[in-house]
């Protein structure tokens, strides 16, 4: 299917031979009642989908997907469940890709297989079909694991993206406030949660909330021997768009103060003396890029 896609997508022309190379193949195979021809029936009709939306017909797309999915429908994997759901979506038949989508989470819960695939496409369907509030109901859904399996950092990063693109930040910050609650001592997610905290937090202008957060990201992730520069870049833009928010009365004094305190804390803090001074080294770094920034 791929190479096929590809070969369109260089010579757009070929789209429409494939059309009618796959339309007769499918012919031969409208009376066969064989298991085999069934799978292949829904196989070649993901192939003219994929053709025709490559002509921008996408209501056509859809109805081939919606027939297909009478094709051996017991023997459904994931590769069928993403694109024939991605063609009833983009044909707007959000019901049958609702339908479809909740099989795919069912299917995905028994083959021990990721919830970002499914809730995410579910939840997009509920987005544009205008249901908001289911929406949030099944991005919620990502993070949701069973008490025995560990919770996983990407699917709550890859969460909390879905939200702020969508501009549900109070359901973004409910869920960053749930977790932590329950992982801010987390070694394995804490640096990740406080990440998304202070992203949450600037975006609702709460600078000096998110600046902390950005800190607590930036002590953690040099207390694991790991490089922090990247954090750096968040405060920079934070420091930079406090200018637009005037009535909070933020300056470089109080982004100074934040920092120097915090040197102070790890100064005065139980741990190694080496990665204490690690810490330290990269917040004086950090102050003379702000001076630097600054001018």
């Amino acid at each position: 299917k791929d190479i096929f896609y590809d070969m369109c997508l260089v010579e757009p022309e070929q789209a429409k031979s494939g059309i009618d190379l796959i339309s007769e193949r499918l012919k031969g195979l409208e009376d066969s009642i064989q298991e085999g021809d069934r799978i292949l029936q829904r196989r070649l009709s993901i192939l003219l989908a994929s053709a025709y939306t490559l002509t921008d017909d996408y209501q056509k797309a859809g109805e081939i997907a919606r027939k297909a999915l009478t094709y051996a429908p017991d023997s459904f994997n994931e590769f069928d469940f993403k694109e024939l759901g991605r063609f009833l979506a983009d044909a707007e038949q959000y019901d049958e890709a609702i339908a479809l989508y909740e099989k795919m989470a069912d299917y995905y819960t028994k083959s021990w297989g990721s919830r970002f695939e499914p809730y995410y496409r579910l939840g997009l369907c509920y987005y544009n079909k205008g249901e908001k509030v289911k929406a949030k109901e099944t991005w919620e859904k990502i993070t949701e694991v069973p008490k025995w399996r560990t919770a996983n950092p990407w699917y709550f990063q890859r969460q909390q993206d879905i939200f702020l693109k969508h501009q549900m930040v109070d359901e973004a910050k409910s869920i960053v406030e749930k977790w932590l609650k329950k992982y801010s001592e987390d070694k394995e997610l804490s640096s990740t949660v406080f990440l998304q905290a202070g992203r949450v937090a600037e975006i609702k202008e709460e600078i000096m909330s998110a600046l902390d957060y950005y800190l607590k990201t930036k002590h953690k992730v040099v207390s694991e021997s790991r490089t922090s520069d990247w954090i750096d870049e968040y405060i920079l833009r934070l420091f930079q768009s406090r200018a637009d928010i005037p009535t909070q009365g933020v300056g470089m004094e109080a982004f100074v103060e934040k920092i120097d305190k915090t040197i102070k804390e790890i100064e005065s803090s139980a741990g190694s003396e080496e990665i204490k001074q690690s810490q330290q080294t990269a917040l004086f770094v950090l102050m003379a890029r702000l001076y630097h920034f600054q001018g």
